[in-house]
């Protein structure tokens, strides 16, 4: 609750990410069904037999059915449309419209503050994921996230000892980077639609500042999960596939 209550924000103040994870845990007493909030990483032994390691990546892609947690998704993001740009939740010190990007980038923040969470509560120690899942172009041409795909793959069923991370299977739930997506595309055109102008003329540079910076950050969330979702589905590919092993060194 502190995570997405304070959502990167020393001074107390009404949290859009804790509104959202509470009318999306609403929504799931709705449905009659328990909610929960996954994200985590998982860790392969690349140690093991290269069919052992083959058949686990496999099995990381067996479709799971996550329809409960978007229709949860889908009736919070309505409540977040519909007040995100008004008190409590706007900024007074930033336009309305850098408002709305300052609270997607704090939704981000409580996220990420979650899944460190849970890599303390899980007595999993930090530990990069594999390069691949690390996007560093926006948005990536297909070309790169295949050769990334085929990066991972190659390093896991190639490898001889130690560990990689890499994006834990959600069982029940879309990742991370696909929540924040969907904030993303349902939150800027509300963004987009106010205002401009600095709500307090005392901090105008500030929110100058974040009315330029917001939309870039907002654009790095959406691209990040479709990145990421264009390479699991590369990865999935290509381990179902004849020759998962094909164009490694």
């Amino acid at each position: 609750m502190s995570i997405f209550a304070k959502a990167g924000r020393k001074e107390p103040r009404e949290s859009l990410a804790l509104l959202y994870v509470l009318s999306h845990e609403l929504g799931h007493l709705h449905q009659k069904r328990l909610g929960e909030y996954a994200g985590r990483a998982e860790r392969i032994d690349i140690g093991q037999p290269p069919a052992a390691k083959l058949e686990i990546l496999r099995a990381s892609c067996d479709p799971v059915s996550t329809k409960m947690e978007e229709e949860a998704d889908a009736s919070s993001f309505e409540i977040l449309v519909k007040l995100v740009g008004a008190p409590p939740y706007r900024d007074p010190i930033l336009s309305e419209r850098g408002s709305v990007y300052s609270n997607i980038d704090q939704l981000a923040l409580a996220a990420d503050g979650w899944q460190k969470l849970n890599a303390r509560r899980d007595f999993i120690s930090p530990q990069p994921l594999h390069k691949a899942f690390e996007p560093t172009e926006f948005p990536t041409p297909v070309a790169q996230i295949e050769k990334n795909a085929r990066a991972f793959v190659c390093d896991v069923l190639k490898g001889k000892r130690g560990q990689v991370s890499y994006p834990g299977r959600s069982i029940s739930h879309p990742p991370m980077e696909q929540r924040l997506r969907r904030m993303a595309e349902q939150l800027k055109p509300v963004a987009d639609k106010l205002p401009a102008k600095a709500g307090d003329p005392n901090f105008a540079p500030v929110a100058v500042l974040y009315g330029d910076l917001g939309p870039v950050l907002t654009f790095i969330y959406r691209e990040t999960g479709v990145y990421m979702e264009t390479l699991q589905d590369r990865i999935c590919t290509r381990v179902n596939g004849p020759r998962p092993e094909a164009g490694c060194p």
